[in-house]
C-alpha cells in the first residue's frame, strides 16, 4: 500500500549548519520514493524560494506544499490546488495595520510571482509582516489572529541570519489564508490521490508544522519548539531515522 510522507524543509529536511545530515535525509527520500511511496515537502517557502534553494527539487519531491499550506505544485512546477485569501479578509488585514505597534513593511506573494512583491498580488496566498523590533512582531501576532488565526511569527537569532532584501528587520508575521494550512493541504493531497488518512505521515519542527503533526501520524522533531508545544507528540531525531526506522520503505 502506497504511503504519503507531508515532511517540512528547513530544520528537518535541510539544515544550513548540518551537510552530513541533510545529505542522509536526502538520500533516505530517495529510498522512500523507490520503494513506490511519494514524497511532499510542506514548506512556509514560495515556489521561487524552492527553487533558489533546490533547482533539482524534482529529483527527490514528488510535490510540494508552499507557503505553508496555501499551494499544492507538482514535481514539474505545475499547480496542482490553491487557496487565497478573501477580499473581506484581506480588508481586515490592511485596516489593522494601523493598530499595530510598529508599522510594518508588508510583502506579498502568490503561487506563480518568481518573487515576493512590495505591492498587492492577484490571488495572494501569504502576506508578510516584517517588523526592526521582535516585541513589537510578538505583540502584532496577538492583534493580526483576532483577523485570521493561520498567522505565525519568526525570529532571526540575529540581524545576519537575514539574508533577505530586508537587512535590519529581526522578525516577521506570516499570514495565510484562514482555507489554508499545511494540515489542508496534506488532507487535499491525500485526498485527490487516494491515499488512506492512515498512511500519511508527517515531520516537522516548528509551530506551523503542529496542525500537520496533530492530525496525522505525526512526528516532531526531537527538542524542536513543536516537540516542546506538545510533549505527547511522537519525537524522533530526524527524517532518516522516521524513514528507515520508524516507518520503513
Amino acid at each position: 500500500m502506497t504511503k504519503l510522507i507531508c515532511s517540512d524543509f528547513d530544520r528537518t529536511i535541510y539544515f544550513r549548519d548540518d551537510e552530513e545530515l541533510t545529505h542522509k535525509n536526502f538520500l533516505a527520500i530517495q529510498r522512500w520514493r523507490h520503494n513506490g511511496n511519494i514524497f511532499a515537502v510542506a514548506t512556509n517557502r514560495s515556489f521561487a524560494s524552492v527553487k533558489r534553494q533546490l533547482p533539482e527539487f524534482k529529483n527527490y519531491f514528488d510535490y510540494l506544499i508552499l507557503d505553508s499550506g496555501s499551494t499544492i505544485f507538482n514535481a514539474e512546477g505545475e499547480i496542482f490546488w490553491s487557496t487565497t485569501f478573501s477580499e473581506t479578509t484581506l480588508e481586515e488585514l490592511f485596516k489593522i495595520t494601523r493598530e499595530l505597534p510598529e508599522q510594518p513593511v508588508i510583502t506579498f506573494f502568490n503561487a506563480t510571482a518568481e518573487d515576493f512583491s512590495f505591492e498587492p498580488l492577484e490571488k495572494m496566498t501569504k502576506m508578510r509582516f516584517w517588523f526592526k523590533d521582535y516585541n513589537n512582531g510578538l505583540a502584532s501576532l496577538d492583534i493580526v489572529k483576532t483577523i485570521n488565526e493561520k498567522t505565525f511569527l519568526t525570529k532571526f537569532d540575529s540581524l545576519t541570519d537575514n539574508k533577505s532584501v530586508l537587512g535590519g528587520y529581526i522578525a516577521f508575521l506570516d499570514i495565510i489564508p484562514e482555507t489554508a494550512g499545511k494540515e489542508v493541504a496534506a488532507d487535499k493531497l491525500a485526498e485527490i490521490l487516494g491515499i488512506e488518512k492512515g498512511q500519511v505521515f508527517t515531520i516537522g519542527d516548528g509551530e506551523n508544522d503542529i496542525s500537520m503533526i496533530r492530525k496525522f501520524n505525526g512526528f516532531a522533531i526531537k527538542d524542536s519548539s513543536a516537540a516542546k508545544f506538545d510533549l505527547q507528540f511522537n519525537k524522533v531525531e530526524s527524517l532518516e531515522k522516521l524513514i528507515d526506522e520508524k516507518i520503513g520503505g
